[in-house]
């Protein structure tokens, strides 16, 4: 009997440790628009994973459509926006100037990009959403931060423009170096899903449960019927596969961008619950379907120097907001929404939310 029973309980520790580990790969592979970072023990796992290291991200061409759209052209008799934006570009170019960053080895900052790739691979893709999954090992937290697409930046080469251009303009190198000059938050690393990624990694965690108000509902209505959903209750809690959950992060026409990226992390909180509720080897199965369907700059070797805090990473509060929390001066130009920041109030919001804790 005993021999039966030594033999026994190591095999159920190792069980354990392999689905916390494999439980924490998930979460961190489901947070990039959502979807996550991505750490599993094995090399069969590891073997799925594109890798992409930033420097080595391939160098494609601009979309000549990106350059015709994204320049921020003001009418020349609106004097209100000009002079609106003349003290923007002041402020930008003040706190570009000031080469200050966030940088603290008990933080990890994991910036997390959804893509549109389309059909044409010459050109850089469009980032349609843009997270940082932020680890605080003082404060024992994980905070998915939502950077707005609309955010009017510096872009290095390019000037002043709205932040998901950057991606468009050099994919996750450009983008990581436009948050960094303007943010100040220091990058770790990124991972980056195209929509049919993310579309299929909602199926494959079991799909979502959403409150949907009524002006999302009126919108969603249709594709809730192409998926055969019954929504004949009207506005309400229903459970959202894939196609559904695309589009209901991509909603933007009701609202504004910051209602958008509330939607978004909304999943993305749906998703870490989803994968805490997995058995072992629905996790070892999803882990498979999951992981080839996203960039990532990860050596093997970070990877694997991460395992070993997985165990601590599973008991981490989990939260998420927006930069900067308090609402912020919107403009529209022409039809399209730019958010225009006071870089010293981002500053101060971006301490309490990311550096809780820590001397920075």
């Amino acid at each position: 009997m005993k021999e039966k029973t030594t033999y026994k309980k190591p095999k159920k520790r190792r069980s354990k440790k392999s689905k916390i580990i494999i439980i924490f790969c998930i979460l961190l592979a489901i947070i990039i628009v959502p979807i996550t970072t991505l750490f599993i023990v094995t090399n069969k796992y590891l073997g799925y994973l594109d890798y992409t290291p930033i420097d080595e991200y391939p160098e494609l061409e601009i979309n000549p459509d990106y350059r015709k759209d994204a320049p921020i052209v003001i009418p020349e008799d609106d004097t209100e926006k000009i002079e609106i934006f003349n003290k923007a570009d002041d402020a930008i170019e003040e706190n570009v100037k000031d080469t200050f960053i966030f940088d603290d080895s008990n933080v990890t900052n994991i910036l997390l990009v959804g893509c549109d790739y389309g059909s044409i691979s010459k050109y850089y893709p469009r980032s349609d959403a843009m997270l940082i999954a932020s680890i605080n090992n003082v404060a024992k937290t994980i905070k998915y931060l939502s950077l707005s697409r609309a955010t009017y930046v510096s872009i290095k080469g390019h000037g002043n423009m709205r932040l998901n251009a950057a991606y468009e303009f050099g994919g996750p190198k450009l983008l990581v170096e436009t948050i960094e000059s303007n943010y100040k938050i220091k990058i770790d690393n990124y991972i980056a899903v195209d929509f049919t990624g993310f579309s299929k990694l909602v199926d494959i965690m079991g799909g979502v449960d959403i409150t949907l108000t009524e002006a999302e509902f009126e919108v969603l209505a249709p594709e809730l019927e192409k998926s055969g959903i019954d929504h004949s209750k009207g506005p309400g809690d229903y459970h959202l596969d894939g196609r559904c959950a695309l589009a209901y992060a991509r909603l933007r026409e009701i609202d504004s961008d910051r209602q958008r990226t509330q939607r978004q992390r909304n999943i993305m909180k749906q998703l870490t619950g989803n994968a805490k509720n997995m058995n072992l080897a629905q996790l070892r199965a999803a882990a498979t379907k999951i992981f080839p369907l996203v960039k990532t700059g990860f050596k093997k070797s970070e990877i694997f120097s991460e395992i070993v805090k997985a165990p601590d990473y599973i008991t981490y509060r989990v939260s998420e907001a927006i930069v900067p929390r308090k609402g912020t001066n919107l403009v529209t130009v022409n039809g399209t929404e730019v958010l225009i920041y006071d870089w010293n109030e981002v500053r101060a919001d971006i301490r309490e939310q990311i550096y809780a804790g820590i001397n920075t």
